[in-house]
């Protein structure tokens, strides 16, 4: 195809890495964004888009005709695209794009980029051995109140072999695991979806990337001083585009002595590794250098953009989706639909599950859903869409 890359675009980190590498090896692109004019992402992308001189376009929810609700699919027909999509690997919590007519066009996003930023250390900040362990059973056992013994015992026994690894290398256990389950898995499922219908192309996802990245010690990654470095080197002209979220985390956690420990040990390690596809970690040394570099910088350059989180539709929905989501894991005697759910959670303690965890609602929608209901036909569910009123 001729057509350029289709870029979706954040404020971000990952995908900015994205269009700065576009831009350096002169790849033709265009991007674009999901989500409403006053959100961070669309007004941060907007910035990334026009600093490099690239088309930018944003791709905004459906609403009513007056605009006070959006209009979102019946769960039932998300829960119907992400058993045909991804086989129920992923919850109907995700925007899972339906099928539509293959357009070739190739596509790439960040997903998957925190694999330069230390696997699930990019969001750990006690690096304790206790609060690793810690963070391990959080992710193997979350939601615990709800989980019935048998899968409690589960839980512990696939937390087991990575507890054993915090043992020896806490910070290695936390990079692998995102290696392991997070890209093993979501992204694997949400790579499936997309196929249906485009091109993508998961740059962060190539295992010459993948096997560098990991061969560079977690904790320099974790610092994001590396992709920084690439990208002011590689697109200057975002050097001062706010980033959404908090600031870079090299110019936060500054202690005395950790740089030079941590630029022998990554230069090291990269030099050891060799190339990587695309020039993606080229002349290492020369960001190596970076937070000497970025001590002398102007705080501004570090800011963050100061928003509120933007309001999600799929955590404070309408009472009416609540209604459906809680209908399909409970029956009215408040027992749980799916036999298989009930070997799992505790019918008693889902009942009493506020409405402020409604990620764990669509979670446990989505497994009921699918148990309940073969989906024999892969045509969708000819239900009506759901309206949200959107707040003020």
């Amino acid at each position: 195809t001729t057509e350029p890359v289709r870029l979706s675009l954040t404020g971000g980190r990952d995908s900015r890495l994205l269009a700065a590498l576009l831009y350096k090896a002169g790849i033709p692109f265009v991007t674009a964004t999901s989500g409403h004019d006053d959100g961070p992402d669309v007004v941060l992308a907007k910035q990334v888009a026009q600093a490099l001189g690239v088309r930018h376009s944003v791709a905004r929810p459906k609403r009513s005709d007056d605009g006070t609700e959006l209009v979102v699919p019946h769960p039932h027909v998300r829960g119907h695209n992400v058993l045909f999509a991804c086989e129920g690997m992923i919850s109907a919590y995700e925007n899972i794009p339906v099928g539509v007519r293959f357009d070739p066009t190739p596509r790439m996003s960040g997903h998957g980029g925190e694999i330069l930023r230390g696997g699930f250390l990019h969001n750990q900040v006690d690096l304790d051995d206790r609060a690793v362990r810690r963070r391990i059973d959080g992710l193997f056992g979350r939601n615990a109140d709800l989980l019935t013994d048998q899968g409690r015992q589960h839980a512990q026994a696939l937390a087991s072999p990575w507890r054993d690894m915090c043992r020896q290398d806490g910070p290695g256990a936390l990079d692998r695991l995102y290696l392991a389950h997070r890209v093993g898995r979501w992204h694997a499922a949400s790579r499936a979806s997309l196929l249906r219908g485009q091109n993508p192309v998961p740059p962060f996802l190539d295992n010459l990337v993948v096997r560098t990245a990991l061969g560079v010690d977690p904790l320099w990654r974790r610092s994001e001083a590396l992709i920084h470095g690439v990208i002011n080197a590689f697109a200057p002209a975002l050097r001062d585009v706010p980033i959404e979220g908090r600031p870079w985390r090299f110019t936060e956690e500054r202690h005395p002595g950790l740089w030079d420990r941590l630029r022998s040990r990554g230069l090291r390690a990269v030099m050891s590794a060799g190339s990587v596809s695309a020039g993606l970690l080229r002349s290492p040394a020369k960001f190596v250098q970076a937070p000497a570099e970025f001590s002398k910088a102007p705080a501004e350059r570090f800011r963050k953009v100061p928003a509120e989180k933007p309001w999600n539709w799929r955590t404070k929905p309408s009472a009416e989706l609540i209604g459906l989501l809680r209908a399909a894991v409970l029956d009215e005697r408040g027992e749980l639909r799916a036999d298989g759910l009930a070997r799992v959670v505790d019918a008693a303690e889902v009942a009493r599950l506020p409405d402020s965890r409604m990620d764990v609602l669509w979670h446990l929608y989505t497994v009921s859903t699918m148990l309940t209901d073969a989906f024999a036909t892969p045509d969708s569910p000819a239900l009506p869409s759901v309206r949200v009123p959107i707040p003020r």
